[in-house]
């Protein structure tokens, strides 16, 4: 062999002498093309879905910013003393855009909190009923006659009876 063919013949791992290249190739041009062509169709269908999904990153980011500034405008009006519940409401009724924060000072807002403010402070200060009875002996309140009420709860005989519970 020349010195040339040695130079193009690859070489052998095992003991360092050349491979014999084969004159005929391994596999026919038309398969070599076919496959080039599915390799150029894979990487086009790759650059458009890389396409696609850059236009949808700057979506999916988007939502984790506004999110991070809902939840620093929640912190802000925890802050000021409105309670989750209010919170809640206000997020309902701020328009998209718009910040919680602009929504707090919202008339109608304004109105529907403290209008639900009022409301809980009415229902607790309302006592809660009583479900005691008066009973004298084995006789209630509505039993008795008048001369029994009177007797049973006018002055001394009512206080005596409360303070001993007789």
């Amino acid at each position: 062999m020349t010195e040339e063919m040695k130079e193009q013949q690859p070489i052998n791992a095992e003991g360092g002498e050349p491979t014999p290249v084969a004159s005929e190739p391994l596999v026919p041009k038309s398969e070599v093309d076919k496959l080039y062509a599915r390799t150029k169709q894979a990487e086009e269908r790759e650059k458009q879905y890389k396409e696609q999904l850059e236009k949808l990153r700057p979506a999916e980011s988007a939502p984790s910013q506004n999110f991070e500034k809902i939840l620093e405008e929640k912190f802000e009006l925890r802050h000021l003393g409105y309670t989750p519940e209010e919170i809640s409401f206000i997020k309902k009724n701020t328009p998209e855009g718009k910040s919680m924060l602009d929504s707090v000072n919202d008339p109608y807002v304004k109105a529907a909190i403290n209008g639900r403010r009022s409301e809980s402070t009415a229902n607790q200060a309302t006592p809660v009923p009583s479900a005691r009875s008066l009973y004298v002996g084995d006789k209630s309140f509505k039993e008795m006659s008048p001369a029994e009420r009177a007797e049973n709860f006018s002055g001394e005989n009512w206080r005596r009876r409360k303070k001993f519970g007789r």
